[in-house]
């Protein structure tokens, strides 16, 4: 019997310990204040502890203090439901795959090759909806299920309906890099992958893994589209960015396998993506086909970095590491390897014409844009096959982005894939057209039956690896057991409070002191002034931390009045939004912000946040545009031991 981080059996009475414990030493490290060494550390180092002394249990709170920090990596003896699909097929299970393969028609073999897709919410079996997998599955005879967002019971309830629909059994993915609430409403949504890597400790990632699959296979899903191991070395990526562990390729590596190696054990396929690297980009594939100019030698010592080390390429015999059971490829031009030229931007209707010439400065000024990687045999064979040595599966991104689709039709698209390497084709738009295309496309001898032959074995390696051909549903009445468990959540919520770092603090202001007064202005987009929520409530929750914590403040209404003038009060400098902290800093509660970028804010809002005596000094918000008109908002003294609750966030 294997050991596991959380025993479902116990978990309830694990969670309410570890949550104690947890609680015991962060309340041990807040007395202290902040220790000096390397960051991150925990939101509650912010807040300094009043010195209060005192007078026992030292030696108790030190020794809760180690136990705590130690329990997070200790195991609860727990027999996994499903085998580590990181193994060797057994005779039996390798015999299944021969033996299927050969009862296969040409059709059934390419129907494999494909995913549907859907939402899985209720529907009634008379819906389109539910029609069309129907169709896909006993018609196309596809071998998997990609679901987008959906619900807990649903998915779990309409996986096994179309598992038992199937003739074989079905992959079923879904992207959960952050957890199941990446797809699944009402799920614990995990930090993003920056955020794991942010904790310095890898045993983070390897916990999520286990987790996530634990969860994700007790709802039908067998095939995680995770974890994502682009580096992120381009900072205006509007596609990556925190999906990405780091912009060290090590630490990418590190994190990846400690994520695979936890959601292998606990029986689920896993997947590494975007081949061969989407952190360089500065478009998003979804809306046009991003341009990474670099040299093959570039790619090697940076991007590739991760698909090696996670692949094994370089690793000695009998050598320990992550065993990877699929690639996922990118929808981006790399003209310096592969250079035949794209496709032209197809016709199409006068919106999907928009976002397909999207095009980023990399894009505009390069000197041509080439075939995709996932269309490109020199990238995805050459490279991902012969030069990296991987055997596994290699599934495409969404085949309806438009870093495929603004320049393919699905069953061109299709064929050119499988030519390239690829084993699955995600999300065609017209899954009927591309089966069509590549049935025809093997009888005029353009590619053969034995190269649709090496896909479907790799297919079904993959379903018996999981135990698909003895069992292919799931047993309902566990949904509610393993979902969202409590310790499932602790550790979501670990990783979350490990994350927070201190990116600087050069006048060395933390941990705010018990009689600090603090402004905090947050900006944010339209879904809400969140962002700083966290923080102010822990400065509120806290009264011998900061006495003073009001209520937050948006003061009154915000107002625009048309060419009103500047603050005309010289304790209230006009500053740019960047050096509102060292203006907080320098004037206690006295601040302002002005800017005569009030582009940058279109759409936004706001929210005012007070610690600190009730005697501050008025507070006031005053953004210019460019146009002479601008928005105001703030709030006078108030008497003392007032609290102001009429709190609002206003639009800029």
């Amino acid at each position: 019997m294997k050991t596991q981080f959380m025993g479902q059996d116990s978990c309830g009475f694990a969670a309410r310990c570890t949550e104690w414990l947890r609680l015991s030493a962060r309340d041990y490290l807040l007395f202290n204040g902040l220790r000096p060494g390397r960051s991150p550390f925990s939101l509650d180092n912010f807040f300094e502890k009043s010195k209060t002394p005192r007078t026992s249990g030292g030696r108790a709170a030190i020794a809760l203090l180690i136990f705590a920090l130690l329990l997070p990596s200790l195991s609860f003896a727990q027999p996994s439901a499903y085998q580590p699909t990181n193994r060797e097929l057994t005779r039996d299970e390798t015999k299944w795959v021969r033996d299927t393969l050969k009862n296969l028609t040409l059709e059934e073999k390419i129907g494999q090759m494909f995913m549907a897709d859907g939402n899985a919410i209720f529907m009634n079996r008379e819906t389109e909806s539910y029609k069309q997998l129907e169709h896909q599955i006993k018609d196309n005879k596809v071998g998997g299920i990609l679901w987008f967002r959906s619900d807990v019971w649903a998915t779990a309830v309409l996986t096994n309906r179309l598992q038992e629909l199937s003739s074989l059994p079905l992959l079923v993915a879904a992207d959960l890099e952050m957890g199941l609430g990446m797809r699944l409403n009402d799920t614990q949504w995990w930090p993003p992958n920056m955020a794991v890597a942010a904790t310095g400790e890898p045993k983070y990632a390897l916990n999520q893994g286990m987790c996530t699959a634990r969860e994700a296979r007790a709802i039908g899903i067998n095939w995680l589209f995770a974890p994502v191991v682009d580096v992120n070395n381009n900072p205006d990526n509007p596609v990556i960015n925190v999906r990405s562990y780091s912009e060290d390729p090590k630490t990418v590596s590190d994190f990846a396998t400690a994520f695979i190696n936890g959601a292998t054990s606990e029986g689920i396929l896993t997947c590494i993506k975007h081949f061969p690297g989407h952190g360089n980009t500065a478009t998003d594939s979804h809306i046009g086909l991003p341009v990474v100019d670099v040299s093959k030698d570039a790619l090697t010592k940076l991007e590739l970095v991760p698909f090696r080390a996670l692949i094994g390429t370089d690793r000695k015999k009998n050598e320990e590491g992550a065993r990877v059971s699929a690639v996922m490829s990118a929808h981006i031009s790399l003209p310096q390897i592969e250079p035949e030229n794209a496709a032209a931007v197809r016709t199409l209707s006068a919106g999907e014409k928009a976002s397909a010439e999207f095009t980023s400065q990399i894009e505009a000024n390069a000197l041509k844009i080439t075939k995709p990687a996932t269309l490109s045999n020199k990238i995805l064979t050459g490279i991902l096959r012969d030069e990296l040595k991987f055997n596994g599966l290699i599934v495409t991104d969404a085949m309806n982005m438009a870093g495929i689709a603004a320049r393919y039709d699905a069953a061109t698209a299709a064929l050119e894939a499988i030519k390239a390497g690829v084993d699955v084709i995600e999300k065609s738009p017209d899954i009927d057209a591309a089966i069509k295309g590549i049935k025809a496309a093997v009888i005029k001898k353009e590619i053969t039956e034995d190269r649709i032959n090496l896909s479907v074995e790799r297919l079904l390696r993959a379903k018996a690896a999981l135990g698909l051909h003895e069992k292919r549903t799931v047993d309902i009445d566990e949904v509610d057991r393993i979902i969202s468990s409590p310790g499932c959540q602790i550790v979501a919520q670990d990783i979350a409070d490990h994350s927070i770092t201190l990116v600087r603090d050069e006048k060395k202001l933390l941990p705010l002191k018990p009689t600090a007064k603090v402004l905090n202005i947050t900006f944010a987009d339209d879904d809400g002034v969140f962002n700083s929520q966290t923080f102010v409530r822990q400065g509120r929750k806290q009264p011998d931390v900061l006495p003073g914590a009001r209520d937050a403040h948006a003061g009154t209404p915000v107002d625009r009045h048309a060419r009103q003038g500047p603050v005309s009060q010289p304790d209230l400098a006009a500053v740019r939004c960047m050096d509102a902290a060292d203006q907080v800093e320098q004037r206690g509660l006295a601040g302002a912000i002005r800017t005569d970028q009030a582009e940058d804010f279109a759409g936004m809002q706001f929210e005012v946040d007070v610690f600190g005596d009730d005697d501050a000094a008025e507070v006031l918000v005053d953004i210019d545009d460019p146009d002479g008109a601008h928005w105001r908002t703030g709030f006078p003294n108030r008497p003392a031991g007032r609290a102001n609750r009429n709190t609002s966030t206003s639009p800029v």
